[in-house]
This record gives structure tokens, sequence and C-alpha cells, in this order.
């Protein structure tokens, strides 16, 4: 540190300057990064090394500043520092402070150091910066290091001989010289060190520095630079321009370039760039850099470049943040359609938002004052908002206030001013406040206030609950109807909060329920509740409700309020519950139905799939239900299903499921049951409807079940899967001798067997799919040869499938699989079809068919219409030509619907004949209500008669009861001569039999050889 300075004579001071020509302005190379230095170290906005004082000061050198700029502030602002001892430091200045300070152009404080050599104050090293600041101790101390750094810098140009100092003795100027000499070399000494020490305070400051070779593209850079973006110095070297450039982001790469192509071919001064650098670990830095040539060649090409590199990530981080909140506040206030204002009271700075503009109908460039925006108010006005800003200047107190005003192209709105003071240490220094545009919403009010009788007697007149808000909730209006339902009169309600008045809960849970109108005012958009909801009335009566909230808007956007519409749904729902429940119910038993029972086997099975668990499936079938139905009639048979649904519910836990499946068919489900208690209540299921006994009148039935039993686990592939094993299990619990429980296991004959049944449904599906059914014909005729000649023919359609090997399987082996999985009527379409084809044929025009239909069939709606339509669509001479054949069994289990379907065909002219008569050994009271042409005689009975007395008279009685009904008959299994000629001799009328004819593929291979009959 150099020691303070003798004064000398101003005439010494201008002689020295002289001989260092430090008068004239010129590039220094050296004073240029001493003023960078002192910038960068002080952490000021510019740095300025001057010679001479006041208006006669030169400046050397600037970092931060032009140099006009510079000169202005040395030369009015720097007090003389000639003494040389002085250090000059101000950390604010005033605008009014003084009339030279006018020049400074944003700079507030000051500090300056002086310039000594051999102790003569030849100038100043001064910092300045844009906000009032003081330096540190360790900032001045390295402030005067500079400066005298400078001072060294200065001593060492070459020197110009004095003027005007007294002649001397070649003896005094030898000594002289030897003495200019040694200064000079402690003047280096002193140099070097002041250079370490300026290295020191470089990296005392953490400035991050690099220094460019333009020639050889070498850049030298400080551990400062390179920890910047997380490196080792030793990590970048050899460091080039492209190590700097690889790593800028891709977006910068191109300012940054063509900023310091700019510098280097000398269009602009310095250097200077925000740029995004790659850090180590791959995120990226915020850096400003910047830097200046400090060496060029004669033709100015640039030699060398030296700067720094300051980590910008804070300011990078403010930046972005203050202009996303400004982004968000201009948002937030076009959307709300509300502007700002701000008034700085010290300088009438005022500051208007977008919105605000808009609002006053002024350009987004209109630069605001205070006179012209307190002009916007109507005359009227003015008084009013004047005496607000002076009260709230005052005294503190906001104003809000409705005013009308004038926008600029001379339109009349109202606006909703609100605003405040801001106080600093007592004294306002701020107003602030916002702008809304409120003409349409006063328009819409007064419009409102106009309609609003005719609006009271409409919504009172009306069936709906209304109820209306204003914006905070808050109920200004019922109708009827809502006062009805709430049991709030309008004078009570008027100002209550809406959820004071109108409580929700869930009608399940009775959990509250968001009120609709609350979200609506905040979300506006219509909102709905859920349908479960209910509306708990100041009563505590609870009504059903639908309601709907939808906010009151005007065009401008302005939220006036909402309002809500509901009305009473309470039977409405009850009786909605009441169809749900229906649909989950049977309508009998009260039980679970079919759907809800796989339903919820569905949602077992996946449970077991995800935990592990089991469950226990029963397909329970009673035994002897159709005993009691054809016994006493259905409505009998419908209480014994209500008893056996009660024993079945009692047998359970409330977690279990029993359901009735169809017809006299249940099932139950014994939820996170094991195998060995599934099978326990199984045992008791079926004992407690063994023991039961079921009386009507003077009859007592005992009712048995059949139940086949599955255990239910994850391994199941669905629930039919399930559901076909169960049914597979109690079909062989029936076929064991019923009245018993069959557990379905995999190695089980009875479950074996049940898969045989599983492949020939498939195979029935196929052949129906495939067409592998054919018919084979057998003839039928007169029990008397003598009749045989010119006979109408008659022949019996007979079925088989073709196999999968062209052989062909008779109907014994597949009709009963097919009748119990519901295949028979596809089959029986099949065959009637196949029947309406051979009436077209010329082979067959005037033979008479017989085609044989199952009792599934007859009692199905669907096979019934479709026959009907069928046969409706042949001419009359056809349909006579067709006699289907129904079993005794088949029609006397299913009367009522085989005898209304047997009368629409025979409407049509289609013959009915009863196959098999005598098999089911039926009451014959049945025949006087069936519509019979035929009356087939069961082959057991022909076949044995000769031998067999008992058959011999049951065939006599057939033949009597035929006569009677005054019908036709047919004798089955007529296998020789002499059973032909005893039926024709006690007056059956056709016979059919192996004796008459094999069934055979074509007519003519199938009537009887010795014949005299015509082939058809």
């Amino acid at each position: 540190m150099a020691e303070p300075a003798v004064h000398r004579s101003e005439e010494q001071r201008l002689q020295l300057l002289e001989a260092l020509d430090l008068l004239k302005a010129k590039d220094d190379t050296g004073v240029d990064a001493i003023a960078r230095a002192a910038r960068q170290a002080c952490a000021t906005s510019s740095a300025v090394v001057s010679v001479g004082f006041g208006a006669e000061s030169v400046v050397r050198a600037t970092a931060g500043i032009d140099s006009d700029d510079a000169g202005a502030v040395i030369a009015n602002v720097i007090p003389d520092l000639k003494t040389g001892s002085s250090f000059f430091e101000i950390d604010y200045v005033d605008s009014d402070q003084s009339v030279a300070t006018q020049d400074l152009k944003g700079i507030r404080s000051f500090a300056a150091a002086p310039i000594v050599v051999a102790g003569i104050p030849l100038g100043s090293l001064t910092v300045m910066s844009a906000v009032a600041n003081t330096l540190s101790a360790g900032q001045r101390e390295t402030l005067l290091s500079l400066a005298d750094a400078t001072a060294e810098l200065f001593t060492r140009r070459p020197l110009t001989p004095f003027k005007n100092l007294p002649s001397k003795t070649p003896h005094d100027a030898i000594e002289e010289l030897v003495e200019e000499l040694s200064a000079v070399e402690a003047v280096e000494r002193k140099l070097e060190a002041e250079r370490r020490q300026l290295a020191g305070v470089i990296e005392a400051t953490e400035v991050a520095i690099w220094e460019f070779d333009v020639v050889h593209d070498e850049v030298a850079i400080n551990e400062r630079w390179a920890s910047l973006i997380g490196y080792e110095k030793s990590e970048l070297e050899p460091v080039t321009v492209d190590t700097f450039e690889s790593r800028i982001h891709v977006d910068d790469l191109a300012t940054m370039q063509s900023n310091l192509g700019k510098h280097l071919s000398g269009e602009c001064r310095d250097f200077e760039c925000d740029i995004r650098m790659r850090h180590k670990d791959g995120h990226w830095v915020w850096i400003l850099t910047r830097g200046r040539v400090l060496e060029r060649d004669a033709d100015g090409n640039p030699l060398r470049m030296f700067g720094v590199h300051l980590d910008i990530r804070e300011r990078k981080e403010q930046e972005a943040y203050l202009t996303q909140l400004g982004s968000l506040l201009e948002s937030t206030g076009r959307l709300g359609r509300i502007g700002g204002w701000d008034l700085n009271l010290l300088t009438n700075d005022l500051i208007w938002t977008d919105e605000t503009k808009r609002i006053h109908g002024v350009p987004l460039d209109y630069e605001p004052d205070l006179q012209s925006a307190i002009n916007f108010y109507a005359p009227e006005a003015r008084e009013e908002v004047s005496s607000a800003v002076d009260r709230a200047t005052k005294t503190g107190q906001p104003w809000d206030l409705e005013v009308p005003l004038i926008r600029a192209n001379g339109a009349r709105i109202w606006v909703h001013a609100q605003g405040c003071a801001v106080f600093e240490e007592g004294r306002p220094v701020r107003l602030f406040g916002a702008f809304q545009d409120i003409t349409e919403r006063r328009e819409l009010l007064q419009s409102v206030s106009a309609g609003r009788e005719l609006h009271r007697v409409t919504l009172e007149s009306i069936g709906d609950g209304v109820i209306t808000t204003d914006p905070y909730g808050r109920i200004t209006w019922l109708n009827p109807v809502a006062e009805r339902l709430t049991g709030w009169s309008p004078d009570t309600a008027r100002g209550l909060s809406v959820n004071d008045v109108y409580h929700l809960v869930n009608e399940g849970t009775r959990e509250p329920i968001d009120n609709p109108i609350s979200r609506c005012l905040v979300e506006q958009r219509i909102v709905k509740n859920a349908a479960d909801t209910m509306l708990l009335a100041r009563d505590g009566t609870e009504h059903g409700i639908e309601d709907s909230a939808a906010p009151i808007i005007n065009d401008q956007g302005d939220l006036l309020g909402a309002v809500m519409v509901f009305h009473d749904v309470t039977e409405q729902r009850r009786l909605s519950g009441e169809m749900r429940y229906r649909a989950r119910h049977d309508s009998l038993t009260g039980l679970s139905n079919r759907a809800e029972f796989e339903s919820r086997l569905e949602r077992l099975l996946l449970e077991a799939a995800d935990t592990g668990s089991e469950h226990g499936v029963l397909y329970i079938d009673l035994d002897q239900f159709k005993v009691v139905n054809d016994t006493c009639g259905h409505a009998i048979g419908d209480k014994l299903l209500q008893k056996i649904a009660s024993i079945l519910g009692g047998a359970v836990r409330s977690i279990d499921t029993v359901a009735r499946l169809g017809g006299d068919e249940f099932g139950m489900i014994l939820e996170r049951c094991p195998a060995r208690q599934t099978a326990r209540v199984a045992e008791q299921v079926c004992q407690q409807i063994r023991d039961f006994r079921f009386v009507h009148e003077e009859h007592r039935f005992r009712v048995g079940s059949s139940i086949g039993l599955v255990q239910m686990h994850g391994g199941w592939a669905s629930v039919s899967a399930v559901l076909q094993a169960a049914d597979t299990a109690c079909y062989a619990a029936k076929e064991a001798g019923r009245d018993r429980v069959h557990v379905y296991a995999e190695a089980d004959e009875a479950i074996v067997n049940q898969r045989s049944e599983t492949q020939w449904i498939r195979r029935i599906e196929e052949a129906l799919e495939n067409d592998r059914f054919v018919t084979h014909f057998q003839p039928i005729v007169s029990s008397k040869r003598a009749d045989w000649a010119g006979s109408t023919p008659r022949m019996e359609l007979l079925l088989r499938m073709v196999g999968e090997e062209d052989e062909l399987i008779p109907p014994a082996a597949f009709l009963q699989v097919a009748e119990r999985f519901k295949l028979i009527t596809r089959i029986d379409r099949w065959v009637t079809n196949r029947a309406i084809e051979f009436l077209g044929d010329e082979k067959l025009k005037a033979a008479t068919l017989f085609v044989n239909l199952s009792g599934v069939s007859i009692t199905d709606p669907v096979f019934q219409d479709f026959t009907v339509t069928a046969f409706k669509a042949l001419e009359e001479s056809r349909r006579q030509r067709i006699v289907f054949e129904i079993t005794e069994t088949a029609m006397i289990s299913n009367l009522p619907l085989a005898r209304e379907f047997l009368e629409r065909l025979q409407k049509l002219g289609v013959n009915i004949a009863l196959d098999d008569f005598g098999s089911g050994m039926a009451s014959y009271g049945y025949l006087k209500s069936l519509p019979l042409n035929y009356m087939k005689i069961d082959g057991q009975f022909v076949s044995s008669m000769l031998e067999d007395e008992l058959a011999l008279a049951a065939v006599r009685s057939f033949i009597d009861v035929a006569s009677i009904l005054n019908i036709p008959t047919i004798a089955e299994h007529v296998d020789n001569e002499a059973v032909l000629e005893a039926l024709g001799d006690m007056g059956v009328t056709y016979c059919q039999g192996y004796h008459l004819g094999r069934p055979g593929p074509s007519p003519e291979e199938c009537l009887p050889k010795e014949t005299n009959v015509t082939s058809p």
C-alpha cells in the first residue's frame, strides 16, 4: 500500500503527467485490466481510471461505462483529490442534491482512490454502482491496492524530459539516472508483487476468468471457471474454443458466436452474453460471459482476449419467477376482467396493467399520467374519487366505489374501483388499486329487478323446488315448492348460507353430500348430484331428490349467483328400487335369480383366484315336484316352491346365497367355506328336504332332492364351467337313485359318464352346424292287405346322424342328451324344414308324412311361432299331408301349452298323432281335451300281445278308446304276419314295423315287398 502522498505544486503535477504521456486518451491494456478487476472486486456496475482533476481530467480506462459518460462523472462529481491522502465515498445521491448529478444517468453511489506517482497525485481509480451501496473494509483495501498498481504501470512508460526544471551537472544527471533506474527496478518488483496480490484478490473473490489466445485457439482458465460447470481444471485441459462451445446449450450457441464475432471484428467494444452451459452431472447452468480483446496486431486483428464468467443462476431464476408472476397476474386479471394500477407518490410515476388499458379503451402502449387518469372519471364522480383517495392517504382507509367512467372513445361505462395506500415511516409513498367494468352487471341487475315479479310468479307456479343465491352462496329466494320440501320459509332462509337450509345426505350411507350450489359457485358450471341423494327437511322429513345447480353469469362473464332446481323423487326411487330388486330376485320365492347367482359366482371366482379362498356351490333339483304340480295344479306347486325356498334360506349363513335357478332347480353359494363344511351343509339340506312333508287338502307329499356339489377355487376356468360341473354332479345324483348328494370329482365314474354326454353335445352341435343329419322313411300301411292296393302312401320320417367317419348313428344314441341339454328344439326345427321340403318333392307328392316332435319343442314359444309361420306359408293341401307325432308323456306333462299349440296347428289343417300311447299309463281323461287325429299304440304291447293276455287286453282297450274318440289307430312294432292278422281282426286301422318295411333312405326302398301299393 502506498504511503499518503506529499502535496506538490500543480506545475510539478502537470510536468509529471506530460513526462508520462498521460494527458491524451488512448488504449492501455494493463490499465483496462485493472479497471475490470476493480469493478469485479468491488461488485459495482462500472469502474474508471482517470488522470487530472475536474474539467481537465482525462479518462484512461473504463469498465461497464462509456468513456464520455465516465468523463462527465469524473469532471462533475469526484472531488479534488490533489492532496493524495483522501478516499472519497458516498452511498446515496439524490437527484436534487446537485446540479452536477443530472448527468449521473442512474448512478447512485461512488468510491474513489487516488493514483499517486513519486508523491504526486495524478488522478483516481473510481468505482460506481446503480444502487445505494458502501464498500467493505476488504473492498476498500483492494481498491487502494489497485490504485497503487495503476501508479506503477504509469511509471513504466518511457519518460519525456521534464520542462522548466533547473539545469543539472553531469554528476547530478548520472546520479539522477542511477536513482531513476533503481526506482524503476523497485517499481517493477513492486508491480510484480501487486500482480500477485491482484491474482490473489481475483481468487479470493472467486471470479471465473479466461484468457483466449486467438491466433493459437488456446484458452487459459482458472479453477473457478472449471468449477462453475462441475469440473476440476485438469479435467478440461487442454482448453480450446471447442471445449467451451461444446458445452453451450444449442439454443444459446448461435447468439454467443454472433456476439463474439462482432467483438473480434471490432463492431462492438465488449463481448457479453448470457448462456447456458451443461454441468458435469447433466443439468444446465446459467452463466454471464464477458470479455474484451487486449491485443491486436498492426492490422487490427485480435491476438489475445481476456474475460470472466459469472454464475447468474439466481438472477435467471428470479427473472423467470418475475416473468411468470407478471404473466400470471396479467392472465388472472384478464380472466377475471380486472385491471390493476400502481402510483408512486414520490415520483408520480403511474403504471396501468393491460386490462386497465382495455377498460379505459386506450392502446396497450399508452403511457398514463396522474392527471389523465383522473380525467377519465365522469365529472360527477371525480369529487367522490378524490375524497376517497384523500382519506386513504391521510387515514389509510381503502376505498371501494362503483362510479361512472368515460372511455377514450367517449362511451360511458360503470366501473368497480378499489384502492388503498402504502405507508413507509408514517408517510404515504404509494397507491395501488383495481378496476372492473361492471356496466353489463348493473344493466342486468336493473333488468332483473324489472322482471323479478314476472319470474317470481313463473317460478312459484312450477312443480319443482327453486332456490337462488348470491355469488357467496347466501339464499336470496325460495319458491313455495322449495319452502315445502326444505321446511324453511323465504323470510327465514333469506341471507342464510345454502348449506344451513339445504341439507343433503347419501340415501344409503347417510354421509353428508356436498351442496351442488357450493360446487357450482366455485367451479362456475352446472353441477348435478348423484342419484342416491336425500334431502333432510327442517323438521326431519326425508325426501329423495334429484337436483341441478347452475351459475348465473352475465355476458361479460361476471358471476351473479346461482340457481338450483330440485324435485321430489321419493316415489319414483321406491319404484325404481323395487324394479332393481325384481331384476335380481325371483318373484315367486324372493330368492336371488339366476342372473344374480351367476354374478355373485363371478365375483367369488375372481376372489378365489386372487386370495386362494374356496367356496361351496350346490345345484339342487327337487325330485317329486312334478307330482305335486300334476296332482294339485301350478298354484299349489308354487306354494311348495316357497316352502322349499324357506327351508334353504334357513340352512345357510347371512353371507351365503340361495337362488332359484328355474322351475324346481335351486342353487346355493357357501362363501369361504371349506370342502368338509360344504359337504356337511349339503347333507343337512338334503335331509331337511327329505324330512319335509307338503300337505294340501287330503294330499300329503314327500319331496326329495338331488344335489350336485362343487368346491370352487381359483383353478376353475369360468363360472359356466363351475355351473356345468354342478349340474353334472346333480344329474349323477339323480342317476344314482335321487334324494342324495353327489360331490363333483374329476375321476368320478358318474362324472366320466357326464363327460361322455358333453362330448355328445359337441357332436350334436357340429352336426347341426355342418348339416350332418339325414332322414329315413318307414311305411305305415293298412292292417288289411286287401286295402293296400291304391291306398295313399303313409311314411314316418326317422332321424339319423352322420358320424365323423360317415357312419349312421341311431337317434337312441343322442336324442336323450339333446333333450337334456336343450338341443332338441334345433333338431326338431331341422326335421320340420326337411319335411316341408319333402312335401314339394314329386316323388312324395301324394304321401302323408309322420314327423316326431319332442315335448321340449312343443312348449317352446319360439319353436311354436316358427312352425305356425312355416305352415301358414304352405297351401292347405300340403299342410294336410303332415302328421306331427307327440309322445303321451310329453303331451300329458305339458298339457296346457301342448293343447294350445296343437289347436293352432289343427286350425291350419295339420294332423296330430298321440305317439307311444300306453307307455305312460296316463289317465284316459286327458284324451277328451286333446285335439288328436291318430293314436299310435306303444309297440311294447303290440309285440307281446299274442303271448301276454294283459298286453292283448291293453291293446283292445286302446282300440276301444280310439273308436270312442273316432280317430284311427296305428300299431307299432308289427314284426310278423300273425300279429298283423290279429290286429286287423281287432280293428286296428294301420300298422308299422319291420315285417312291413324297414327304415330306408328312400321311399321306394322302405315299402313292403309283397304289396300291390303303387310306389309314390
